[in-house]
């Protein structure tokens, strides 16, 4: 208001109906403060969850810092807003110390923007204890429970901050907390600190599914259980979906969910499915002899153990090959998408996702190193150690298939490779065949007839 006497009028009558004002200059400042400082190097973003310091990026444009003109002029208001609400003091208005703090006020910090509000209203020309009188005397008394609140006195709630400088002299000496007493406990300097620590490491943790972010806190265990739960669910569509489906098929798969079943593997494979085919039809074709892309027999267990990955990518290299083996096959939409190997990236980008940068890098690399262990076990381990019901090279491991769908019956499979079932006896387990038979009662998927019949 520029008119000083209607100014005056007002706030009378304000004063006059007991009409309650909280000025929340702290806003103001940083609103003038945003367009002049870097708050991304500010020591307490690390006690923000994304979620928060999301919403102050100047770069959404969710709150544009302020510049040039517009800049002069917000430092104008800031200076008039001060003056009013001096002003309004004077006349006798009550207030109420409130900041505004939220996830749309850019950088107005919770905890600290109290402060900087004292701070405020004493460069707005209150004494210091004008301005923490709205901050516990009037905060109590407009609540109604001035009888209960507001100051120390026998039988009111003993919450208090002790300090350590007095706040008389300089009002910054708020933030210099020795203890606190909440509840009728005291809590010390160092358990404030560990309780700012604790926020830090919150913060810091792993990440999930927050609305905002896309992230929110989990412990080691779960990203642990987690990762374990997204490797088994590549194993089972590898050995359901493109072993014996694709590659055999010992089955057939509803087209819908071969497609969402494609999109898991191509995200955390890196797989295409026709190449996998391909390979794996070569290596039954020359099996454990000259030709086979990846026997032990050929090149040595640890070798294949260690190396399949390259034996791998060298095999599926060869475009001619690719053709050859698979004439059969029926293109998805995916399998027109230029570039699928890189779709592991995405893949990488969800475990970020969910558990930050660290760790979801870390949990992504274990991933991926176990999927492709347990896959060249099978074609390395399962061929040269284990037991063998049939006469082929390849072998039986019950503790490999468990870990791996059922191909560690490898055996069993090299005997009957278009059988979509790899236990033949009752002490064999292969955990992919209750779920074949799940998908099989959903009308999800149709077996082929059993036993199948001996194939190459």
């Amino acid at each position: 208001m520029e008119d000083k006497k209607e100014s005056e009028t007002v706030y009378r009558r304000m004063a006059e109906k007991q009409f309650w004002v909280d000025p929340t200059l702290a806003v103001f400042a940083h609103s003038v403060e945003s367009g002049v400082r870097d708050y991304e190097a500010d020591a307490r973003k690390r006690y923000f969850f994304p979620a928060i310091w999301i919403t102050w990026d100047p770069k959404l444009g969710i709150r544009t810092p302020p510049q040039g003109r517009a800049l002069e002029l917000r430092r104008i208001s800031v200076k008039h807003w001060q003056e009013a609400t001096l002003a309004a003091h004077k006349a006798g208005v009550p207030m109420i110390l409130g900041t505004d703090c939220g996830a749309n006020n850019n950088y107005v910090f919770p905890g600290w923007s109290v402060h900087e509000e004292l701070e405020e209203l004493v460069k707005a020309g209150l004494t210091p204890a004008e301005a923490l009188r709205m901050a516990t005397v009037n905060a109590a008394r407009w609540r109604g429970e001035s009888d209960t609140q507001g100051t120390v006195d026998r039988g009111k709630v003993a919450d208090l901050l002790i300090l350590r400088s007095n706040p008389l002299e300089a009002i910054r000496h708020t933030q210099e907390i020795d203890a606190v007493f909440k509840g009728g406990k005291r809590y010390a300097r160092t358990d404030l600190d560990g309780m700012l620590h604790q926020v830090e490491e919150k913060v810091a943790a792993p990440l999930f599914f927050d609305i905002i972010s896309g992230q929110t806190r989990m412990s080691f265990l779960w990203m642990t259980i987690i990762t374990l739960a997204i490797l088994q669910t590549s194993v089972f569509l590898t050995t359901i979906y493109l072993h014996r489906a694709k590659t055999h098929r010992g089955l057939e798969i509803h087209p819908a969910l071969g497609l969402l079943m494609h999109i898991e593997l191509s995200l955390f494979t890196g797989i295409v499915p026709r190449e996998w085919v391909a390979v794996h039809r070569k290596h039954h074709q020359f099996s454990d002899e000259d030709g086979d892309p990846h026997s032990p027999y050929q090149h040595g267990m640890w070798t294949v153990l260690f190396a399949n990955f390259w034996f791998y990518r060298e095999a599926k290299s060869d475009a001619r090959m690719v053709a050859k083996y698979t004439p059969d096959w029926k293109e998805d939409w995916l399998d027109k998408v230029p570039h699928m190997h890189a779709a592991v990236l995405g893949g990488l980008g969800i475990f970020i996702w969910m558990f930050g940068y660290l760790w979801g890098a870390a949990a992504w690399l274990a991933h991926v190193v176990g999927y492709i262990l347990l896959n060249s076990t099978i074609n390395s381990v399962c061929h040269m150690v284990g037991y063998r019901n049939w006469d082929n090279k390849a072998t039986n491991l019950q503790w490999v298939a468990l870990l791996t769908g059922g191909e560690g019956l490898h055996n069993n499979h090299h005997e009957f490779p278009t059988s979509a079932r790899f236990s033949w006896k009752r002490f064999e387990v292969d955990p992919a065949w209750p779920v074949i038979r799940l998908l099989e009662s959903l009308r999800l998927a149709k077996v082929k007839k059993l036993p199948a019949a001996k194939a190459a």
